[in-house]
């Protein structure tokens, strides 16, 4: 996750270590402050690097958190108040433009740490990306032609076919990329009836149009 801040470039999030936080702390408030994104859980330490700015120590951790979309702004009240638009950064990306030198060299750090993680570290830590899943979902949105919601069911069965054990294997990626394509903007994840944002909800739900 990056974003732009409309004074010095393109960043990723960082913040200053005070004596009564630790760095974990620190990280986890900055998120907060930066991007107003609140996570629970643990976040995971990549280590600590002196080569990103001389004299500097930075700490990194990395977040797990729930589907986002492609791009918000948030407004931070630093510096007298500004807003900062985010997006995600696609890690294997040259970076260039507006990115400052130590950005650069920080995101070259933690793309080299993540790349050694554990498989199960990275299925719980970073996100994987089906845009089969979601391409299907705005498929069998199309072929209802009354606007009534699809099951994800429906989807996960288009997908594997009528075996339970395989379909069902399915439905946890399904919701996620529904929650994303409703974030962005594209459809609507009713639950009884009503469309909700975000990913902790809970039971049945469908997946319907983007209601006008």
């Amino acid at each position: 996750m990056a974003f732009r801040h409309p004074y010095t470039g393109t960043q990723l999030v960082r913040g200053s270590i005070k004596e009564d936080k630790t760095p974990q702390e620190t990280a986890a408030s900055a998120l907060l402050e930066t991007s107003g994104i609140s996570l629970e859980g643990v976040p995971l330490s990549l280590g600590t690097s002196n080569g990103v700015v001389p004299r500097e120590t930075w700490n990194f951790f990395l977040f797990a958190c729930p589907p986002l979309a492609e791009n918000w702004e948030h407004h931070c009240i630093d510096d007298d108040g500004h807003n900062c638009k985010f997006f995600w950064q696609p890690a294997e990306e040259y970076l260039e433009g507006d990115w400052p030198a130590p950005f650069i060299r920080a995101l070259r750090f933690a793309v080299g740490k993540i790349d050694k993680l554990s498989p199960k570290q990275k299925d719980q830590y970073c996100e994987v990306q089906h845009p089969e899943i979601a391409n299907l979902i705005l498929k069998q949105l199309d072929k209802i032609k009354d606007g009534r919601p699809v099951d994800p069911k429906v989807v996960a069965i288009a997908m594997a076919g009528t075996d339970e054990k395989k379909w069902r294997k399915l439905m946890l990626q399904i919701k996620s990329e529904a929650v994303k394509l409703a974030l962005n903007g594209k459809i609507s994840v009713l639950r009884k009836g009503k469309p909700v944002l975000g990913a902790d909800f809970k039971g049945l739900y469908k997946i319907g149009p983007l209601k006008e």
